[in-house]
């Protein structure tokens, strides 16, 4: 019988005997770090235990016991595509298990391998990993960065060719000392030598991680002892264009993730069908056609509303796009920039049919309808940087959107949201692009909003980095170009009177 102390109590002691009997039918392995530790060993004695994370395929339990702290790592090969991964690419399985034994060879601060073991039968396919704690806090925590230190660190690791693809700040640990060290090493690979544009592109993943809480000179001083070990240096700059593409790799990967199984999405697929839908959203084909039916019709019957759930419909060519599927793909990426949107809550299509449906917000108003009705100039003045300011953070993020008019920005408890995604691109944006989106914008507000308002809006939106007065006035006449070509009378603004806007000589 196994020990635990008060601590665990009756109900930990249980899970963990439960535990320890599943891990008992497993073919294990010993660690050179630890050759004589069984699983009994660890378990008795434990008197604390935290399970990190548990799903159906994956369980990490952190256990205190007298001798030690350990994190047991259990992976459920329940997918018919992970076994066959697995069939396909054995050494995949203990890819950590060999990193972690790699790094410590060569005298890299990393977590101990401890034990290692799997099970294959018919019915289970699983395997575990037990490493020992590394004492001390993450990178992604409040603790000092000693930039000298850091980049001796990575200047080390790199000099004996090792690259670290899952390089982030949770990953490296800050022992007691001062010096870092590795942790969850299964994207760790073993070259003869890093060339330098890799070395830059390792770094600037780290520089994504660090710069908000560091700086450009915490930076440039971690560059500086990092390049004493290197015959030619790396720049700051170079850093910085690893940076984007890290971030804009991150960016596309998590986006792609609303059209597969996730914590986040589920997809169900059968013949003439196909859904993906937010977790907690359980309407189905029946549930959307009695919306349509019974629904408000919003625009032209292909924009309903019933009840909080606000339903597009695409009826799609042979030659068109699914403007609805881009619509669900658009605002997931639009959440991660951190730009507002309605919630999306599902993509449907059927019956030569596609639906993306978003949450509904009745109380909001149209960016057109808001402008009119505004009292006051402190208030105009207000409405009229927030937007500016909105629109820069679109803008800074890369973000097209083809047709950029008043009538597609939503204003709700005091935010601005962006709606009619499917003509949404982003990744690229030409300064050309953004002057056209402004002149878009500009086009679409009514003439309430004078002169002094639309200068007011460039200024916001350029503060920061303000052009000279001469680019201004220049961006500025190339905007009333643009807004000359649109037909502005439906939103109030007619350009009869376009002396008023103008700017004089």
């Amino acid at each position: 019988m196994l020990q635990y102390t008060a601590k665990t109590g009756k109900k930990g002691g249980e899970y963990l005997e439960d535990l320890l009997g599943k891990l008992s039918s497993y073919k294990t392995k010993n660690s050179i770090y630890f050759p004589d530790v069984s699983l009994y060993d660890l378990f008795n004695g434990v008197y604390s235990y935290e399970i990190k994370k548990e799903s159906n395929r994956r369980q990490v339990i952190f256990i205190k016991t007298p001798s030690g702290n350990f994190f047991i790592k259990c992976s459920f090969l329940i997918r018919r595509k992970d076994q066959f991964r697995h069939l396909f690419l054995p050494r995949r399985r203990w890819a950590e298990w060999r990193n972690l034994h790699k790094l410590n060879a060569l005298g890299v601060d990393s977590a101990k391998p401890v034990l290692r073991g799997q099970k294959f039968h018919k019915d289970m396919k699983s395997y575990f990993i037990i490493t020992e704690e590394v004492e001390g806090k993450s990178l992604g925590t409040d603790v000092e960065l000693n930039s000298r230190v850091i980049g001796q660190f990575f200047a080390r690791i790199h000099e004996r060719g090792i690259y670290y693809a899952d390089l982030h700040p949770g990953n490296l640990i800050l022992k007691p000392n001062g010096c870092p060290s590795l942790i969850d090493v299964q994207e760790v690979f073993f070259l003869k030598k890093l060339p330098k544009w890799l070395r830059s592109y390792n770094l600037g993943k780290l520089y994504l991680s660090l710069r908000p809480k560091t700086s450009d000179t915490w930076f440039r001083e971690f560059l500086e002892t990092y390049n004493e070990r290197f015959g030619s240096d790396i720049r700051i700059r170079e850093i910085q264009k690893g940076s984007v593409k890290h971030y804009n790799r991150h960016i596309r990967s998590r986006t792609r993730r609303c059209l597969k199984n996730s914590s986040e999405f589920e997809v169900l697929k059968s013949k003439g069908e196909t859904i993906y839908r937010r977790r907690g959203f359980d309407w189905n084909k029946e549930n959307i056609r009695n919306a349509i039916k019974n629904g408000l019709n919003l625009k032209e019957n292909r924009v309903i509303a019933h009840g909080r759930v606000c339903i597009k419909i695409h009826e799609k060519g042979r030659f068109h796009k699914d403007r609805c599927l881009a619509s669900w793909i658009a605002s997931r990426e639009l959440d991660i920039r951190g730009i507002n949107v309605p919630k999306a809550l599902g993509y449907f299509k059927f019956e030569n049919r596609s639906l993306f449906v978003s949450e509904y917000l009745a109380e909001a108003v149209g960016l057109y309808e808001c402008l009119p009705g505004i009292v006051g100039r402190p208030e105009k003045r207000r409405i009229v940087k927030e937007l500016a300011f909105w629109v820069r953070k679109i803008h800074d993020n890369r973000i097209w959107q083809r047709d950029f008019n008043s009538t597609n920005v939503l204003f709700v408890k005091n935010q601005f949201m962006l709606i009619d995604l499917d003509n949404v691109k982003c990744g690229k944006l030409s300064e050309r692009q953004k002057i056209y989106n402004l002149g878009q914008l500009n086009a679409s507000v009514g003439d309430t909003i004078r002169l002094r308002d639309r200068i007011r809006f460039l200024y916001y939106y350029f503060s920061g980095e303000m052009p000279s007065r001469t680019k201004r006035r220049e961006i500025y006449r190339k905007i009333w170009e643009i807004t000359l070509t649109k037909n502005t009378l439906v939103f109030g603004l007619d350009t009869s009177k376009s002396n008023s806007f103008e700017l004089p000589e």
